[in-house]
Formats: C-alpha cells, structure tokens, sequence
C-alpha cells in the first residue's frame, strides 16, 4: 500500500480558466455497497468518504482513505474500492472540466486538468459542511423537481471551491507521522530498523507509535517490513545469479539460516526450492497464457499484469511473478519486447495470432512455444504440458476439472433442462448478444444449454424489443465497467420494457465478470465453473 505527500501544485491562479460541467453522483453505505468493482472514468471521479475508511485501487498504487479525505482520479484512469469499516460511507462525483480557448469563445475538454489544489489524497480539516455539500448534491441529483439540474451544476462548483477553501485553512499539507514513517520503511526496510527506531523519528513512543501503525495500515510495522523483505527477495531469486547468502544480505538478514526459516515461513517453501522452480526463465507474453501455467504449478518469470486488465491474476499473484510487462493489448509491443529481451529469457509462450513481425522480434531473443488458437484449449493445455515435461501434472489436473464440469453439468441440465438462455454484452446504451470463446463456449458447447442466439449472432445489437420477442429464460449479463456504460444500465433496469422479461421478473438474471469469463485459458474455465456453481446452488429446487 502506498501513501503519498502532498505536493501543492500551485494552480490556484489557472482555476478560473476552468469550467465545470457535472454528470453524476453515486452514494454508497454500508461495506458490502462500497466494494467497487474495477471502473475505468471517462470523466473526473471525485471519491469522497464521509465517514468510516475505505482502501481505493487506482491502476497500480493502493491508497487508504478516512473520514474527511478524497481522491481525484483522472478520465482514463481506472479505480476499485473496498471498504475497511462496517460504517463507512462515500461518495462519488463524476464531472467534466473544460478550459476556455484564447479567443474566449470556445471550450476545449481538459483530460489533465488539475481542478483541486493538491494531487493525490487530500484530509480536510473535520467540518460538517462537506457531508451538507454532498447530501444536497445527491438530493438534487435524484430530485425531479424544476431547475434540479442547475442546483447539481451550482453544489457541484460549490463543493469545489469548498474543498481549495478548506485546503487553504490547513497549514500543514504533508503526510502524517505514520505515513512518514511507512514511507520511511518502503526506503529503507533492508536495514536494521525497529520499532524504537521509526517511533523515536515519529516523535511518538515505541507502543503508542505500533498501535497507531497496526490500526491504519492492518498489518504491524515488523510484519509489513518483513513482507517488503520477502518481495524484494522472491524478486532476486528469480532475476539475479545470486548465492542465498547475498540475497539475504541484500534485504536485510545478517544470518541466511534465519533468513531461510523466515522465507518458508511466509512463501511456504525453502529460498532453494522457490529458486529451483523458477529456474525456467519462462515468459508469458500474453495474459491468457498464465491460466495455462498455472495449472501445471508453474509461475513465469516476465507476464503483463495490471489491476484492470488483469486483476485475478495481478492480485493474486504479482508477488510471484517477479516481473510484469504492458497488459493492454492496443498499445504499442515494442515496450514488452524490450523487456523480454532485458529479462534473459530461456523460454516464451505466446498464442499464434500475433502478427509476423512481432513472431520475428520474439525469436530472435528465445525460442518461442505457439498455442494455437483454431485448437481446443484441452488439447493445447496437453500439448504445452508435454513440451514443458508436465503431461503428469496436466493429466491429474484435467481430471480434477472434468469432475468439476461433470458435477456442473449435472446441476444445469436438471435445473435448465429446456429452458433458454441468452448471454448479453452491455457496452455504453447498446446490448450486444454474446456468443465467443470463454463463458458462452462453457455455458452452450460443454454444458449443452438452449442459446437464444447463435454464433453468427455474436457482437450483434440486440434492441430491447427483440430480447423482449425472444424472452429467454435465464439472462447473463456482460457490464462494462465505466461509469456511462453503468449509469446505462441503472436506467435501464427501471425501463418497463426490461422489467417485463421474464428472466428479470423471475430472478434469473446473472452478472458476469468479464475476468474470467472473456478468457480462454484451463485456469479460467476452472474459475468459471466454479463462479457458475453460485448461479444455481446444488441443493436448490
């Protein structure tokens, strides 16, 4: 987890070239309401908690906030929040900024503006008004009353200029002594620190300065040491030619026997024997090829991970994965290759529909093992296993999955016998039917249920009044995780026409995640079946 300073960023004297235009405010309480799932912004999100604490993801860094702060993310940026207290509450404001040409008679749509007067986490001072401001703000919101818009646009710019006021009021903008001193720790954790130590340069006593440490951040100050001890290590046993005797040094442990017990201790096996099964400088050059790796207990050197993109497996296992290349596939490669290169690879894995020229760029650094993506998973799931000397350990695993699937298939067919089912991707104000590798292979070809669309119907529009005509009994939805996608579908499950499906009406409607229902690997499809098993639960009527 990661706190920063405050830096003041000194554009006061811009702000009154900015213009405002407010969109939307959600209101969440309660725990189980305020656990975001992953949402990429297209306009400015201002999170603000207005009591108990949340930790909010934004892309790779984690920040935790309490009563009386915020945190602006930026249009492209993606966030994810999970609440830390039953009684937290929290809202979120979504808003556009315009900046006004030369001329003055134009407006120009700023994706980097800096509306607030300190980047990063922002603590107000404690004062009832922020909580009003927002209260007014959603009422407005939900109001149906004449002029509410213009109420929202006029709290909106009031919340705003209420947030540079109060910021102006607290002289001191850095980090707490807490956060100094995790900072501290994030530094220099392969020295020999104490608890003494940190406590004597936070100005506070050893256990007044531990209980403070262990309430904010969840965890004690030796215990988080420790962990950033081990990272860092796991990190040098996969990348470096070094004797355990140096990496224990390097993070901190006089005694590699000590350093040793500890290691298998927190990792669960010895520094020789995680070294020993990383000793194949793999590399995953695409996300899906982890879900082929991991199954046979095998974790690659290099992998692209991120928190969006990738969020089962990056918060899973970006520990073990000691290196992580670009995960987004639309941007440029060259970055990942250059990596790749860097890492010394022995071995790449990658699916056989990238283009030529990057085929030509990753066999010259490696020899590159192709999966094929015109094959069956199950097949190429052996076939890389026998490459890799795995078939033993595929084996085993296969069968652990068609026991799985079997036990499924046995739970669907009885409780879905005859009865149709449609699979619904929704983008932006469109529904698309939904019929490709992942879930909709699962759910039609291995499970045999009835699809309400077939595959030439894949990525089609699908109107309301035709998924009305064809009424399926059972609807899996695919949302798109961004706010005017998920501002869509809160309307549109207030549209008489939606509600009058019957798989809406009868409860039978399931949300999907699209991690990892769009991806075509064994570990997904294990991952889905047992997400399906929630659907429909075994004893069930």
């Amino acid at each position: 987890m990661r706190e920063i300073q405050l830096d003041i960023e000194g554009n006061d004297k811009n702000l009154e070239a900015l213009s405002f235009k407010f969109r939307s405010i959600d209101f969440m309480k309660g725990a189980e309401n305020c656990q975001l799932k992953q949402q990429l912004v297209f306009s400015y999100a201002l999170i603000i908690v207005t009591n108990g604490e949340i930790e909010l993801s934004l892309d790779v860094q984690t920040y935790r906030l309490e009563k009386n702060t915020l945190f602006l993310c930026k249009p492209n940026e993606t966030f994810v929040t999970a609440a830390m207290t039953e009684s937290v509450e929290m809202y979120v404001v979504y808003f556009d900024v315009y900046e006004e040409n030369q001329s003055g008679r134009s407006l120009t749509v700023m994706m980097d503006a800096k509306p607030l007067p300190y980047s990063g986490k922002i603590s107000l001072p404690e004062d009832e008004k922020l909580l009003a401001i927002c209260s007014s703000l959603y009422k407005g919101w939900h109001s149906q009353r004449r002029l509410s818009s213009l109420h929202c646009e006029l709290m909106c710019l009031r919340l705003i200029y209420y947030i540079h006021h109060m910021a102006q009021m607290k002289p001191d903008h850095t980090c707490s002594a807490i956060d100094r001193a995790k900072q501290y720790i994030e530094v220099h954790y392969m020295e020999n620190l104490t608890i003494a130590r940190l406590a004597q340069m936070a100005e506070l006593s050893p256990k007044y300065f531990g209980d403070l440490f262990k309430k904010k951040f969840g965890k004690s100050v030796m215990k988080y040491v420790s962990e950033l001890r081990m990272q860092e290590a796991k990190r040098l046993m996969a990348t470096a030619q070094l004797p355990i005797r140096d990496i224990a040094h390097q993070v901190g442990y006089s005694d590699e026997f000590y350093f040793s017990r500890k290691f298998k201790q927190e990792v669960g096996e010895s520094p020789s024997m995680y070294i020993k099964n990383r000793g194949r400088k793999m590399i995953a050059y695409h996300p899906s090829v982890i879900g082929y790796l991991l199954p046979l207990n095998i974790f690659p050197l290099v992998a692209p991970l991120h928190p969006k993109w990738t969020p089962h497996y990056y918060q899973h296992y970006r520990q073990d994965i000691p290196l992580h290349l670009n995960a987004y596939r639309r941007s440029v490669h060259e970055s990942n290759i250059e990596a790749i290169k860097q890492a010394g690879a022995q071995i790449i894995i990658a699916f056989d529909d990238i283009s030529v020229y990057e085929k030509q760029q990753l066999e010259e650094i490696a020899p590159v093992y192709y999966i094929s993506m015109k094959q069956t998973w199950q097949k190429q799931f052996l076939l890389l296993a026998e490459f890799l000397g795995e078939r033993e350990q595929a084996e085993n695993w296969m069968q652990k999955f068609e026991c799985q699937l079997q036990e499924v298939k046995d739970q669907y067919t009885k409780q879905l016998s005859n009865q149709s089912v449609a699979i619904i991707k929704m983008r932006e104000q469109h529904l698309y039917a939904h019929y490709a590798k992942g879930i909709s292979e699962l759910l039609y070809e291995q499970l045999h249920l009835q699809p309400t669309y077939d595959k030439c119907m894949n990525n089609e529009i699908v109107t309301l009044a035709e998924l009305n005509e064809q009424n399926p009994d059972h609807l899996f939805m695919l949302i798109r995780q961004e706010n005017y996608t998920l501002a869509n579908w809160e309307r549109l499950k207030n549209n008489r026409e939606w509600q009058r499906l019957s798989a809406v009406h009868q409860n039978q409607l399931y949300h999907l995640p699209s991690d990892p229902c769009l991806e075509h690997s064994p570990y997904a499809y294990m991952r889905m079946l047992e997400l399906l098993q929630t659907f429909l639960p075994v004893n069930s009527p």
